[in-house]
């Protein structure tokens, strides 16, 4: 995100991975790059979503950024579409992006901040850690790790 010369904003459509269905796969910087998702991080994040209830029911997932930009990081969250009208926020309830206050440019400091929002929740699951960044260099979201298919 940092290399990004402002805030992606500019919705693009197109079609949504092996669905046919058509959504918000990318979202433009104004007069510069697009950020999108890898196809097999939409795929991952499909999967999640579908099976949610299912196989995912008792997995907490969460967004740990240490974006310097966090409105940008925000920005792809609020608008990518996973399904049509499905935005990728809808499946992150617990975040933790930016570089102030508590948190700094070492990732463990978010960790520790969602755990605490745990322990305040009373409960003592953890999150499963999911590998989901941004790549600017070739301006798409890239997933390092992902659940077998």
């Amino acid at each position: 995100m940092y290399t990004l010369p402002n805030k992606p904003s500019k919705p693009i459509l197109g079609q949504l991975g092996d669905t046919g269905d058509e959504g918000v796969v990318g979202v433009q910087c104004p007069g510069g790059p697009t950020v999108c998702l890898f196809h097999g991080a939409l795929k991952t994040l499909q999967r999640i979503r579908t099976e949610r209830e299912t196989t995912f029911k008792d997995t907490l997932f969460a967004v740990a950024s240490s974006s310097e930009e966090p409105s940008y990081s925000r920005s792809c969250l609020e608008n990518l579409d996973i399904f049509p009208g499905v935005k990728m926020k809808s499946l992150f309830p617990y975040q933790q992006i930016g570089r102030t206050g508590k948190l700094t440019s070492r990732k463990t400091t978010h960790f520790n901040e969602l755990k605490k929002v745990r322990r305040n929740e009373e409960r003592s699951d953890e999150f499963t850690t999911l590998a989901l960044g941004m790549k600017t260099a070739c301006d798409r979201t890239f997933m390092k790790d992902a659940p077998p298919p």
